[in-house]
Formats: C-alpha cells, structure tokens, sequence
C-alpha cells in the first residue's frame, strides 16, 4: 500500500557533540543533530522524501523545489533535480507550503500568501521534466475552508487516500482532510463534498507529515509564531472514529529558529528543515522511547 524509501542513508556525526535540544515524550524521542545547510531554496518551508531524493520547498527568488541527498559522509548535497515554482515565467507559488505525493494521484503542492491558501494538483514527472510548473498545473483549487493558509498532506484514512491540510494562526484552527478526487475538478474547496472532515487543532502549524507505520499524522509547530519548534503526534484512526482530535504525543525539541518541515528520510533518521539563511537542516532520529 504504501510506498518505501530509497535504501538507508547512513549518517555519521560527531558522537562527542552535546546540546540540550533533544526531547522525549510519553511515547516517541526525538534525537537532534547538529545542523547542516540545504543551498539554494531561500527560507526553506517544507520537505518530501521521495525515491528520488529529499525535495526541499522554499520561497527563494521565486517559489523552488530542489532536491538533496546525503551523501556517503553524511552530508546533505544537492543532487541537480530542480523545479521553479514559475507558469510562464511568472512566480506561480512564492511561498510553498506542503508537497505531497502517492502513486496514482497528481503531486499536490500548497501556496499561502497573506494567509490565504490554495492547493495545485501537479503532473510532477513534467515539471522536473521542464524545470518549471510550464504544462504542469493540472488544477489550482483555493482553499476557502481554511482560515490561515494550505499544508496538504496525503494521509491513509478509512481505507482511502484524503488530504489533509492546517491552519497557521492562533485562531480557528483547524485540520481539514480532502477528497482528492474531488479536488481534480474543484473550483475551492468549498464545492460540495470536497471537505471530508474537520477537526479543531492547535496553533502554529507550519506543516504536516504523515507517518505510515504508526498511523499517524505529525504537526509540525512553532511554540509561538514565527519561533520554535514543536511536534504533535495526532492519532488518526482514533480521531477519524471519534471525530475529535485524538493527541498521542508531544515534543518540543530545544534547537533554536523556526521549525518549518519534517519528513522521515530512512528507518528512524529523519531530517527537519527551518526558515534560518544558514544552518536550516537538521538531521535526527525518531524512535519509540522502549528504544533506548
């Protein structure tokens, strides 16, 4: 069902380094290396982990998608694939927020400008084929739900692929999940029957990544707007049955800046990406507390 990952990345960083940024929860911990540099997308907003590489998004000179991988050192490098977030030469998504993939159904790829958000569907196998969104855009669907900005996200629920999407703001917020199918022909959001759920959510979500195996999808937060980090780890089959936002964890990682990506990269290594102009990748690992 679900798609795999390219083949583990072995990173390997100074085991003497300390720093108080790692946290535990009830249930998960969250390891947090010392950060590296992803070149070339601006204030970076977001990642997807594909067979093909790390896509980082970021509001550059235009909106960008670059793709990375680390290397057999362990350091993060770009690997040449590059999509301008551009239509015809004009600066079609300056500010991405959330790209997402599944086999079978178009790339989706969030644009929130003054807090109002839309959602394109993309034929991503022709924009890395051009470099730009030229011939790619296959729908662009404002997103009227939302109170603050879009952040799709493809999650598994009900036996069915949805897109989920965030708020922003510290007021009205909200995770709405999708019809993607609906979304194809959608004129907003508000169309009958594309808004499949909603559910009342915590502040400051800057993105959201859905974690396959444990059936749940991770906020990714700032502790106050524009600033810190926070992850919250939302049961979705307990809050799809109870119609409520199910917490099963919570993190707040000390490393400093504004938390704005995380995605898993292989097993447990996964990587987070902030809005910093230097030092706005950082490698870590997430695992289960019995761990160790």
């Amino acid at each position: 069902m679900f798609r795999f990952m390219f083949t583990t990345i072995v990173i390997t960083l100074c085991s003497a380094c300390s720093h108080s940024w790692d946290d535990c929860g009830d249930l998960y911990c969250l390891d947090v290396r010392p950060p590296q540099h992803a070149d070339g997308v601006g204030a970076a907003q977001g990642l997807d982990v594909r067979d093909d590489g790390i896509w980082i998004i970021g509001d550059a000179d235009t909106g960008v998608a670059r793709a990375f991988a680390f290397n057999a050192g362990g350091d993060l490098e770009q690997t040449g694939s590059l999509v301008t977030l551009t239509e015809n030469g004009t600066n079609l998504v300056p500010h991405p927020t959330g790209l997402t993939e599944q086999p079978g159904l178009p790339t989706f790829l969030g644009n929130t400008v003054g807090g109002r958000g839309e959602i394109l569907l993309l034929d991503w196998s022709m924009a890395e084929a051009n470099g730009t969104l030229d011939g790619a855009v296959l729908n662009v669907v404002p997103d009227g739900e939302a109170a603050e900005g879009s952040r799709p996200e493809l999650v598994w629920v009900d036996n069915r692929w949805l897109v989920a999407s965030a708020d922003y703001g510290n007021a009205s917020n909200e995770v709405r999940l999708y019809d993607p199918d609906l979304l194809e022909s959608a004129a907003n959001t508000t169309d009958a029957g594309v808004l499949v759920a909603r559910y009342p959510s915590p502040p400051y979500v800057q993105s959201l990544h859905y974690w396959a195996d444990e059936d749940v999808l991770i906020l990714v937060r700032n502790q106050k707007s524009g600033d810190g980090w926070r992850l919250t780890f939302v049961d979705l089959p307990a809050t799809w049955a109870s119609g409520a936002m199910v917490v099963r964890d919570e993190l707040e990682p000390g490393a400093p800046g504004e938390l704005e990506g995380f995605s898993f990269v292989s097993g447990s290594q996964v990587l987070m990406v902030t809005s910093s102009g230097s030092n706005n990748a950082y490698p870590g690992t997430l695992t289960h507390r019995s761990d160790g």
